[in-house]
């Protein structure tokens, strides 16, 4: 069988989704990449610092001190207080903007103070210009720029689901690089300047051997924790409720966190998110910084290749598995996708896309699956329909199916409902193909008596055709073919199981064609022996015929079975062939017969049944043969069966027997009218005779108005 396809629809439509999975891995879109930033927060969650020294703690100005203190802003001479009792810690951040000034002694009271320290870090703001890189910077007033350690900026950026997972660690305002306020802790901190370097195709923030990855647009992805932050009210810090020997060595980071202030930000937590303050945000920023693991995304082209080979592996499984197989398989590598996945992320910090190749890699299995499944319920159904089919022909008898042609146009629309295929000749020659146009002039040429032709014929319509070769027959010489229209690519099996439909069919009727002719002479055969019989016996010549006849009407009345008539119509035919066994003198005698010539006559069912043995007749036909002579009342011969033990075509062959041979001429009597006849079959109902078939004989055989009569006026 020739193939017309080498890649399949399915097989492109695979490709075309790995290539499309691997595209959206690649590009990020909007939708996905909010998935897989919580994919991020939960692997992310499972990280740990490489120290918690410095402890960090945060001063933060709540509803308590704003109470007690007012409406914001406070006079600065607060703040000069409260950075006085911090005098002990390591680095203090302030996370206050002081853009302008204000009170002179207030300002010079906290200048003093920041310059006293010398360990103080303030805040500035970047404003955003009305054009893209037109930004300004807005510095505390220079008095207290020059006397703080450093200063950076607090602008944060949401992400795209509006959870602030990164920082900017440095930015470009002007001509300008400006670190933020974590960052510009470092120095301090540290006693290094941190400075971007360049590694191969990534870049990161480095300072002495810490190295932090940054993506291409300078983020900074932060390492967030659960383990809380030690938090102190703003007023007792100042007016001294809190010792400050409590904050020795420690970095504070001081802010507001009343509401008003409108200084809050929600960050992602273990299952959801959670609200910080911006100086706690800050804290967060710069244990990052000092201590926190921070993960390299990888590049977006290589997320797309891996997407792409998992989702072509997960339609490979679903096509080449089993179906529970196939479910295992899948799961094995989804639940291996995931460990792998977080493994690679907790290990080696590298940050690879999980959400659009586990979606991918399931969609396309199922997709995968669900058109394999397409195609295994349609070759089941083609498959089923075929069996069905061949078996439900093999029940009927030869008389219900008139010949191959007929049969097929006949269960040929349920099988085009399964396979959309058209019958376009059940039957036809290479010739006739060739001059209809049905198939080019090569491929009509090509055609073998062996062999199935799959044919892409361009040049006519349907355009793919299937040329099935059939079982010769003997009274048909040329080869003939079944020719069918495809108007889709079927699958291998499909056209196998097609294929194997066509060729049984026209095995069976060219099988039941030569069971018919061999039947025929059979018949003829039999019809034969009787007419040499009719020449040895004239007196009974053409009995056996005419009871046969007889007997065919009365079972078909009976509405039996085609093929139980014919049987029953055979053993009519054959039911004194018997009467062979017995010597002419008996046979011919035209005088009475005696006792032991009777006797003798009476063993021509059994000399029958013997003559047949070595046949094979059906059961049916050898129970007309042998029982025919078998009454109702149990005196009948040879075996005296009666009633039910008797069969129904030897009770059929019994009444038609005894209605031919009383109106049949003898010579040692004449014979009855069919009246008369008629009369002694109703008298001997249920003694010699099926009340049932007598019945049946009386409507095809008594004369118009003919009554039965009483028994004493036929006796």
């Amino acid at each position: 069988m020739h193939r017309f396809y080498k890649w399949p629809l399915w097989l492109i439509m695979i490709l075309v989704f790995s290539l499309l999975s691997g595209t959206i891995a690649f590009q990020r879109p909007l939708l996905f990449e909010k998935l897989e930033l919580q994919v991020f927060d939960w692997h992310y969650s499972g990280l740990g610092y490489r120290t918690d020294d410095p402890e960090i703690v945060l001063v933060v100005a709540g509803e308590e001190t704003l109470s007690k203190f007012g409406k914001w802003p406070w006079r600065r001479w607060y703040h000069a207080k409260l950075l006085g009792n911090l005098g002990y810690a390591r680095l203090v951040l302030m996370d206050i903007l002081f853009p302008e000034k204000g009170d002179p002694a207030d300002d010079a009271a906290l200048v003093e103070v920041v310059k006293k320290l010398g360990n103080v870090v303030v805040a500035m703001h970047i404003s955003p210009g009305s054009v893209q890189g037109n930004d300004h910077l807005v510095p505390p007033f220079n008095e207290l720029l020059s006397a703080s350690v450093a200063a950076g900026f607090t602008n944060i950026e949401p992400d795209k689901d509006g959870l602030i997972r990164y920082t900017n660690p440095l930015r470009k305002v002007g001509e300008l690089i400006v670190p933020s306020l974590s960052l510009a802790a470092v120095s301090p901190l540290t006693a290094q300047s941190p400075r971007i370097e360049e590694i191969g195709d990534m870049m990161f923030l480095s300072w002495g051997d810490r190295k932090l990855p940054i993506d291409s647009k300078g983020r900074l992805w932060l390492h967030y924790t659960d383990k809380p932050i030690r938090i102190y009210e703003y007023y007792q810090v100042m007016t001294g409720l809190i010792s400050p020997n409590v904050f020795r060595d420690k970095i504070v980071v001081v802010g507001v966190a009343a509401s008003g202030v409108e200084d809050f930000y929600v960050v992602p937590s273990r299952g959801g998110s959670r609200v910080i303050s911006g100086a706690q945000l800050n804290a967060e920023i710069l244990k990052t910084l000092l201590a926190g693991t921070v993960p390299i995304r990888i590049r977006p082209f290589w997320d797309g290749l891996i997407t792409a080979l998992l989702v072509l592996s997960g339609a490979v499984l679903a096509i080449i598995s089993r179906p529970y197989r196939g479910y295992a398989y899948l799961a094995v590598l989804l639940t291996a996708l995931v460990i792998l996945n977080h493994m690679a992320f907790i290990n080696s910090h590298r940050w690879i896309a999980l959400v659009v190749p586990f979606i991918g890699t399931l969609t396309s299995f199922l997709s995968a699956w669900l058109v394999r499944f397409k195609g295994l319920q349609e070759d089941w159904n083609v498959k089923t329909f075929s069996i069905s089919s061949i078996y439900n022909l093999s029940q009927k008898n030869q008389t219900d199916t008139d010949s191959y042609e007929k049969y097929l146009d006949s269960i040929w629309p349920e099988f085009a409902k399964a396979t959309g295929a058209e019958l376009i000749a059940p039957r036809i020659t290479r010739k006739e193909m060739i001059e209809k146009r049905l198939v080019n002039l090569p491929t009509a040429r090509g055609l073998s008596e062996d062999k199935i032709v799959l044919l892409d014929d361009s040049g006519s319509l349907p355009r793919l055709k299937l040329i099935v070769p059939l079982q010769k027959d003997g009274q048909q010489p040329r080869m003939h073919y079944t020719l069918i229209g495809l108007n889709r690519k079927l699958t291998d099996e499909m056209i196998q199981t097609l294929s194997a439909l066509i060729f049984s069919l026209s095995w069976f009727f060219s099988l039941l064609s030569r069971n018919q002719e061999r039947k025929k002479m059979l018949l003829e055969t039999i019809q034969a022996i009787f007419m040499a019989m009719d020449f040895r016996d004239p007196i009974t010549g053409g009995h056996s015929v005419r009871v046969s006849e007889l007997s065919l009407e009365i079972a078909e009345r009976l509405n039996l079975g085609p093929q139980t008539v014919e049987d029953i119509h055979l053993g009519a035919l054959i039911h004194d062939i018997g009467k062979i066994g017995i010597p002419d003198s008996v046979l011919k005698k035209k005088d009475s017969l005696t006792k032991e010539e009777y006797v003798l006559i009476r063993e021509h069912p059994v000399i029958g049944a013997k003559i047949m043995e070595s046949v094979g007749l059906p059961e049916v036909t050898r129970k007309a043969l042998f029982e025919h002579h078998e009454f109702q009342d149990g005196e009948g011969y040879p075996n005296g069966l009666k009633g039910d033990q008797i069969s129904l075509a030897a009770k059929i062959v019994a009444v038609a027997d005894t209605f031919d041979a009383l109106t049949s001429q003898r010579p040692y009597r004449k014979g009855i009218t069919p009246a008369e006849a008629c009369n002694y079959l109703y008298d001997h109902i249920g003694t010699k005779f099926d009340p049932e078939i007598v019945n049946v004989l009386l409507k095809l055989k008594a004369p118009p108005g003919w009554k039965p009569k009483p028994k004493h006026e036929n006796s």
